[in-house]
Formats: structure tokens, C-alpha cells, sequence
């Protein structure tokens, strides 16, 4: 969401996510790890393959493609339980939904945000 919220305001998000595993490059993308409810993901930078941990504590940090992409992710790897597959997605979806609500919103605070420091202005 902050990703999202940044672009909006035409602002540049610094944001430090949670550590990877040291055992991140023998896991396979979609794996769903319960004890910190990360999910591995590959990304490419700089046009070279990259896995990543995506940990639901982070989920702010990532926009809605990146969030949508790691369902996928999630949703073909077959071995993840359906207990935690319903954790994760619930969880992702819950979570797209608030920030597009949030971010339908966003225009119109920070609208009558600026008319009233306007109208504050121009009353000195």
C-alpha cells in the first residue's frame, strides 16, 4: 500500500522489508513457509532471475500486480497445505481490498486537505 499511497502523492517509498532465509535459493517458488508466513517468489533484476521471501508482515510494501503475482505463485505450488493456501490468500485479499478502498480515498483527503490550508492561507 505504500507503494500505491507513494505513487498517488508522486512521492519515493524507502522501504526496508523482512531479512531472507539462508536456505532461500533450495526452496521453490510458491512454497509457503508457516513459522514467519513467508512465501517464496522469483523477481527479475536487472533481467536476471531472483527468488525473494515475500512475508505477509510486508505486504505493504508491495503493490497489487506484485501481491497478484504471488497468489499465482502460491496457488501452483501443490505441495502448501490448504490450511496455510487459505491463510495466505485470505489474507492477500483481505488486504488488496482495504488498500483499494484506502486509496479511492486518498484523493479526496488530501483534497480538502489542500482547501483547507488554502482557505487557512488566504484568512492571514
Amino acid at each position: 500500500m505504500y507503494v500505491e499511497i507513494s505513487s498517488v502523492l508522486n512521492r519515493r517509498s524507502i522501504v526496508k522489508p523482512m531479512d531472507h532465509p539462508e536456505d532461500l535459493d533450495s526452496l521453490k517458488v510458491g512454497f509457503i513457509e508457516n513459522e514467519n508466513w513467508g512465501m517464496v517468489f522469483k523477481v527479475k533484476e536487472n533481467e536476471v532471475p531472483k527468488k525473494c521471501m515475500f512475508y505477509l508482515i510486508d505486504k505493504h510494501f508491495y503493490s497489487y500486480v506484485a501481491l497478484n503475482q504471488i497468489l499465482s505463485n502460491a496457488e501452483k505450488f501443490k505441495k502448501n497445505t490448504s490450511d496455510d493456501m487459505k491463510c495466505i490468500l485470505d489474507m492477500i485479499k483481505w488486504w488488496i481490498r482495504v488498500c483499494s478502498i484506502l486509496l479511492k480515498r486518498t484523493p479526496k483527503v488530501f483534497d480538502s486537505t489542500e482547501n483547507l490550508e488554502v482557505k487557512t492561507i488566504e484568512e492571514n
